[in-house]
């Protein structure tokens, strides 16, 4: 269960006594903006509703809805509401799942939920229709969720387990062993190792007073992230090019180094054509403590023990320029000695004033940071609850630009990227990628994602086309797949559950090419009348937060040994397929036929 992509969740810390005052400035902020208010009672509700009526400056109506209410007086209020003549609605969170609205942008609790499946449809009940929603959570200090742990059973008898720490109690390591020693625990065995508690002798609690970390860096544009695969030969091909950065007596440019130099070549180079006043682009790297301590802290080590260290300033002729950002990213890292923690142990003043500069730098927007966390060595896929190892670990999305987090494929060869960046910055950055060619070297070929087959190498067609009952919104969807020789392989009608005509194509194309894959056919082209489909394929972005679920599943076909394109024809092309897709909508049926045509 995952909060819809068009919502933005935020949180605010505040003294307890002071909540209601903060709730009044959120909502002045809103500037009028419709929103739902939900608490953890009736009576709550009933209080909070009688004292934001007190404030006058607020210049909104507010009405209270609650199930002690007569039905009539509350059919009455959600129409005003719907209708815009009230602003505010306030509720208790029980009776979230019957309350029916359209239009609302914003949802405060300001009570936190006590389980994620409320917290879940309390989110829901904004950004509906294809329209964008925040989501706030006013938390007081001993209410801020400090971990937590999310457990699926699917029907297939898969589980996902979704984990989440804070930074305040831990870094990712922390996270990794904690997780580990509680799938150990459920395995029933006798030695498990316990965290040891001891950052705190090395790192003794010091006034920070007049230093917070500002939440400038927390974007409240919308922030998209997207996963993209460096394999094995993409790695060794980025090797070859950063070797020259290096003497015979260095080490080896390691897989981190050289994938987030790429990485922040290329967001340089979009901050400097997308402004007409670039701004000095910043690599920010989180980097472990534990091993850079003397004598060094055991791997588990329970805290927060991680540093960020930031590239310094990269002169402009020098930013296309692969193997010095390579040999600038390792000299940033190895900055973080033994020398620089005596002196962070010590006292961290002059630590805080740099962080504190960069700070400021970055809220007058005079620089922007490229943030870059790996987690390529944690041993994610060594952790067994007793029901064997995991298919596949990723990363959640972040709500800070310019996010890049690394982590290790499955086989321990290649590294995941998951980026988080700007929506429009996203589409810059894919077509950077389009040309999967390593820096200063456009001979050699570098597949970091999926790469669109050329014309002379498709091996199927298959033309796609969905039909749609209006009264009941139902949507049927039809695929006939071709040989280039104009033989039929196969023929499949279904009806589906998509609400809109590109999710439903979208389920056809991930249908027709999980068949497609299964009769060995490796190069596949898609024909379509719908231009709206090529559109949100090329963008790899949809306004409705089911599309976007089947626009991943359509990209880890390309990346799993099936390469696919599409193509827009007239409808002329497809309308003897879209007369049957029509059938769909009147009745439920999935059906795919084979027909016995030999493997090309």
């Amino acid at each position: 269960m995952i909060l819809p992509p068009l919502v933005i969740a935020r949180k605010r810390i505040c003294e307890s006594k002071l909540k209601a005052l903060y709730l009044v400035a959120l909502l002045q902020n809103l500037g009028g903006e419709k929103c739902i208010i939900f608490t953890s009672s009736m009576e709550s509700t009933h209080r909070l509703c009688t004292l934001l009526n007190f404030f006058g400056d607020l210049q909104i109506k507010i009405k209270e809805y609650s199930s002690l209410q007569h039905q009539s007086v509350i059919s009455k209020t959600l129409k005003a509401f719907r209708e815009g003549k009230i602003q505010v609605l306030v509720s208790s969170n029980a009776v979230a799942p019957g309350m029916g609205v359209e239009g609302d942008r914003n949802v405060i609790n300001y009570n936190l939920p006590t389980y994620m499946k409320r917290f879940i449809h309390l989110v829901g009940r904004t950004a509906r229709a294809g329209q964008t929603g925040s989501c706030f959570t006013l938390l007081h200090k001993d209410e801020e969720v400090l971990l937590a742990v999310q457990y699926n059973i699917f029907e297939c008898g898969g589980v996902a387990i979704a984990v989440c720490i804070s930074h305040k109690l831990a870094d990712v390591i922390s996270a990794v062993n904690f997780v580990n020693a509680w799938a150990g625990t459920c395995r029933g065995e006798s030695e498990v190792i316990s965290p040891i508690f001891d950052a705190h002798i090395h790192f003794p609690p010091r006034d920070i007073t007049g230093f917070m970390p500002n939440e400038a860096y927390i974007s409240k544009e919308t922030i998209v992230t997207r996963r993209f695969v460096f394999n094995k030969s993409s790695i060794a091909a980025l090797r070859r090019e950063a070797s020259a950065a290096f003497g015979p007596e260095d080490r080896v440019a390691s897989r981190v180094e050289v994938v987030s130099a790429f990485i922040w070549m290329r967001i340089m180079v979009m901050a400097r054509t997308r402004t007409t006043k670039p701004k000095q682009v910043t690599a920010v790297l989180a980097v472990n403590l534990r091993e850079r301590m003397v004598p060094q802290l055991p791997v588990h080590s329970f805290g927060n023990l991680a540093r960020v260290a930031i590239a310094g300033e990269t002169p402009v002729e020098m930013e296309k320029d692969y193997q010095f950002l390579v040999r600038q990213l390792r000299n940033t890292i190895l900055e973080i000695n033994a020398e620089y923690l005596k002196k962070l142990q010590d006292g961290p003043v002059g630590d805080l004033y740099f962080l504190g500069k960069k700070d400021k730098q970055f809220q007058n927007g005079e620089i922007e940071s490229c943030n870059f966390s790996s987690w390529c060595r944690f041993s994610v896929y060594e952790v067994d609850f007793g029901m064997g190892k995991p298919t596949w670990v990723c990363c959640p999305g972040f709500c800070c630009k310019n996010t890049v987090v690394m982590m290790s494929t499955k086989d321990g060869d290649g590294i995941e990227t998951w980026v988080s960046m700007k929506e429009e910055d996203m589409v810059m950055y894919k077509a950077s990628l389009s040309s999967c060619q390593t820096p200063r070297r456009r001979d050699s070929s570098c597949s970091i994602t999926w790469q669109q087959p050329a014309a002379r190498s498709w091996n199927l067609i298959i033309k796609i086309a969905a039909a749609r009952k209006r009264r009941q919104c139902r949507y049927g969807i039809v695929y006939e797949a071709l040989t280039l020789q104009g033989d039929k392989v196969f023929f499949g009608v279904a009806s589906t559950s998509a609400t809109t005509s590109t999710g439903a194509l979208l389920e056809a194309v991930i249908e027709a090419g999980l068949v497609a894959k299964a009769q060995g056919f490796p190069n596949v082209l898609f024909l379509s009348d719908s231009k709206k489909l090529l559109q949100i394929v090329k963008k790899n972005c949809a306004t409705d937060w089911m599309d976007n679920t089947r626009l991943a599943d359509y990209c880890f076909l390309n990346q799993n040994g099936l390469f696919c394109d599409l193509f827009w024809v007239p409808h002329v092309v497809v309308r003897d397929i879209w007369s049957v897709a029509k059938v769909a909508t009147r009745l439920p049926i999935h059906y795919c036929y084979q027909f016995p045509v030999g493997i090309l």
